[in-house]
Formats: structure tokens, C-alpha cells, sequence
């Protein structure tokens, strides 16, 4: 619904926002009707452990690393061997192209945002014991980082997305360990800003703009 009206547009930023708000309202329904509280999670590796210098309270921190690269490997080359991923790249080029191909727009659009939304729910599965609570409220808060990463890797760039995620996750540590929790977002804008401002195209820009 949020992104079906919006399908003909072409306009990413349409389907932005458009989710954005699609998941603003999923998570004020599922606070009125659950609870906006924090539910303990239990972590599934209880191990304490150091890699060098770098303290792990538990193994589900190490384990986000190799989960991580291993998924953007897999959908990288999903995208570039696959049929699949061939029909999905047509269609963000070009819908009208793709569908004079023979390719079912709608179909591809569907089934990227399901995967999409998969992948979604293994990487919050693998992060709530990480924090060791998760709450309704945290998703908007995921959803902006994730935005942040996105824009600072480059736009279509999913290797740039993943080196994003971690430049973000550094720059809201850094918040944490030196001012406090609250300071963590914080310093993701503060990436944000300055990747606008020095290099608004990310890390990966798209071919179009490295042409350019």
C-alpha cells in the first residue's frame, strides 16, 4: 500500500518517505495494542571473549561481523548471476523497459521488498540479544541509521551500504563512550551531515555519477 501508488513514479525518494511513514503508523498500531516497554532478550551465544584489545560481551557481537558480509556477498551475487537478480536490476533501470521485456514490474517489486523485509527480520533476530532488550519504539530508531548508512555508502551501492553501517555504528559508539547513550544518534547525524557536505554522492556512488 505504501508503495504501489508510487510504482510508476521513478522517484526514490517518493518511496522513501512514503515507507517511512508506512512505518510510523505499523509501529504506533502495534504499540496500542502490545506495550512500548522493553522485553529482555537472552543472548544466544553467553560467552565473554576479547579480539585483540576489542572486549565482546557476548558471541552474538562477533557474530553480526560474518553474518553481515556473508549476506551482502549473497545478495550481491544474487543481483549479478541470477536471472532473478538480472530481472531486479532491469527494473530499477528502467520499469517501462523491463516491462516491455516481458519482466512483471509489480511482481519484482513485491518480492524485493519481501526479501528485503527478510532480511530484515534475521538481522533484528541476530542484534536484539546484542542489546539484550528490544522495545517497538527502537524500529524508527533502526530505520534512520539505516537510512544514514545507506546515503553515506552511496545510493545502489550494497557493499558501500554495508562499510556505511559500520562507519554509522562507529560514529554512535564513539557518542556512547564519550559523552552518553543518549549522544549515540546524535553522532549519526553528525556523519550524515558531514558526508553531505564533503561527499553528498557516498563512498560508491552510482556508475551515472562516477561518469560524470
Amino acid at each position: 500500500m505504501a508503495v504501489a501508488p508510487l510504482l510508476r513514479s521513478g522517484d526514490e525518494a517518493r518511496w522513501l518517505v512514503s515507507t517511512l511513514g508506512a512505518g510510523v503508523v505499523l509501529e504506533s498500531i502495534l504499540t496500542l495494542v502490545y506495550t512500548s516497554g522493553a522485553q529482555s532478550v537472552r543472548p544466544l551465544f553467553p560467552l565473554s571473549l576479547s579480539v585483540g584489545n576489542i572486549p565482546f560481551s557476548t558471541g552474538d557481537q562477533l557474530l553480526l561481523i560474518p553474518v553481515a558480509i556473508i549476506a551482502v556477498a549473497g545478495i550481491a551475487t544474487v543481483l549479478r548471476s541470477t536471472d532473478a537478480g538480472r530481472c531486479i536490476r532491469a527494473v530499477a533501470d528502467d520499469q517501462d523497459a523491463a516491462a516491455l521485456r516481458g519482466i512483471s514490474v509489480r511482481m519484482v517489486t513485491v518480492g524485493s521488498f519481501a526479501a528485503a523485509g527478510a532480511m530484515a527480520g534475521i538481522a533484528g533476530f541476530l542484534d536484539a540479544p546484542v542489546g539484550g532488550s528490544v522495545q517497538i519504539p527502537l524500529a524508527i530508531t533502526f530505520t534512520i541509521s539505516g537510512f544514514i548508512a545507506f546515503v553515506v555508502g552511496g545510493t545502489g551501492s550494497i557493499w558501500g551500504s554495508l562499510l556505511g553501517g559500520w562507519i554509522v555504528g562507529i560514529g554512535e559508539a564513539l557518542g556512547v563512550a564519550y559523552i552518553d547513550g543518549s549522544a549515540s544518534h546524535l553522532f549519526a547525524l553528525v556523519v550524515l551531515i558531514v558526508f553531505l557536505l564533503a561527499r553528498p554522492q557516498g563512498l560508491f556512488p552510482p556508475r551515472q555519477l562516477r561518469r560524470a
